[in-house]
């Protein structure tokens, strides 16, 4: 048999401890809300992708929260030994996300905290999805069961800034998470009118920032002009990637808005792993998704699809990242009586030897909030790879928890 070939097309989609008592004021009119605005196609357990910018249903987020004197900017609040700069008022606090009669969004918490006097400040930031007990999980998976956990947060009481997070990819494609975090919401009062939000609320607003690469497999075609051989591909596998690393997070203050309070952030990966704590799994993997099953509706189809959608840590390419495809080969010749079948056949191909379409670039990683496209085709002659990309771009509206 002639070896397989892999043609890597990535096609340009159409269409993110306390020092001191703090006191507050329970008025009912001053409580602390939040709302948020967030990229699409978010990924989450157990809904799959929310296409538009609205988090899903049941899905919740953590919030952390820091009390402090005057601004971040003057020296004695936020950079200081006494601590101003420590989660003293949200540490990783749940925010639930729900839908009202009318479909509107409903962002709940408990127990509820008010808005300080002037002259003391509050500021915050968020991340997607929350994570109880330090792991979050993905549907189906018991806890410390196999290590396959995905998401941890490496905040306390004691924390400087903003902390960091701990991230490992899940095995299987449908069981990823879409990690986001927000920018820093710095200097937040609403008796003093200083807010993200442009309402007069009291609402707190994140703007959420995807921190993942997003790999799609979108097609894998088959180029065989022999109609007495069937290749029927199965799955495919990435092997020799990063499937795990530490996420920091820092604000630039050089984009502080002194009237709003807005910080944006960055986002640095470090220590990425390609063995997976706890287990032997050096990879991921995903499900062909294949042509629309009979009885299935567009609708299902749909959603099958974006189950094979990869939320990866972003990386730079070793030489042992590798992608490949496994295949089925069956030979019926009712003319020369030939039967065959070979089943679990795999052809691979080198991630870091794929250039981007048109030019003489290669593609040497992913890269955060960046979208991959790939459609892959299995033939005849020889080994081509080319590639192109796109932000991840952000998209959607307002929502408020009164």
């Amino acid at each position: 048999m002639k070896r397989l070939f892999l043609l890597f097309v990535f096609l340009l989609p159409l269409a993110a401890s306390c020092t001191k008592n703090v006191v507050l004021e329970s008025n009912p009119e001053l409580e602390i809300g939040f709302g948020t605005y967030q990229g699409r196609s978010t990924k989450a357990d157990p809904d799959g992708f929310a296409d538009t910018a609205r988090l899903p249903e049941g899905s919740s987020f953590g919030v952390f929260a820091f009390f402090h004197p005057g601004t971040t900017l003057n020296p004695g609040s936020w950079h200081t030994v006494g601590q101003q700069n420590h989660p003293n008022l949200m540490l990783n606090q749940r925010v639930d996300v729900s839908r009202d009669a009318s479909d509107n969004d409903v962002f709940t918490y408990t127990p509820a905290k008010y808005w300080p006097s002037e002259g003391t400040r509050i500021s915050f930031y968020a991340y997607y999805p929350f994570v109880s007990d330090g792991y979050y999980y993905a549907s189906g998976v018991v806890p410390g069961s196999t290590a396959r956990y995905m998401l941890g947060t490496y905040m306390n009481k004691d924390t400087n800034g903003q902390g960091s997070f701990g991230f490992d990819v899940a095995y299987e494609a449908k069981d990823q998470i879409d990690l986001m975090v927000s920018d820093l919401c710095a200097d937040q009062n609403k008796k003093e009118g200083r807010l993200t939000s442009t309402d007069a609320s009291g609402t707190v607003r994140f703007d959420f920032h995807h921190v993942l690469s997003q790999v799609r497999i979108n097609t894998l075609n088959v180029e065989n002009n022999n109609p007495a051989v069937t290749i029927t591909p199965r799955e495919i596998r990435f092997d020799g990637i990063a499937v795990g690393g530490e996420l920091h997070v820092a604000e630039d203050w050089s984009t502080y808005n002194a009237s709003t309070g807005k910080v944006t952030n960055t986002f640095t990966w470090t220590d990425q792993r390609t063995d997976r704590i706890g287990n032997q799994i050096r990879g991921v993997h995903v499900d062909y998704t294949g042509a629309k099953r009979p009885g299935e509706s567009d609708e299902e189809y749909a959603v099958r699809q974006k189950q094979n959608y990869l939320m990866m840590v972003p990386q730079t390419f070793s030489e042992e990242a590798m992608i490949t495809v496994i295949y089925d080969v069956v030979r019926s010749d009712t003319g020369s009586g030939e039967h065959y079948s070979y089943t679990g056949n795999e052809v691979s191909a080198k991630l870091n030897t794929a250039k981007i379409a048109g030019s003489s670039t290669v593609l040497s990683g992913w890269a955060p909030n960046k979208i991959y496209n790939y459609t892959v085709t299995i033939g005849l002659n020889g080994i081509q790879l080319s590639a192109s990309y796109v932000d991840w771009t952000e998209a959607g509206g307002d929502y408020d928890l009164e």
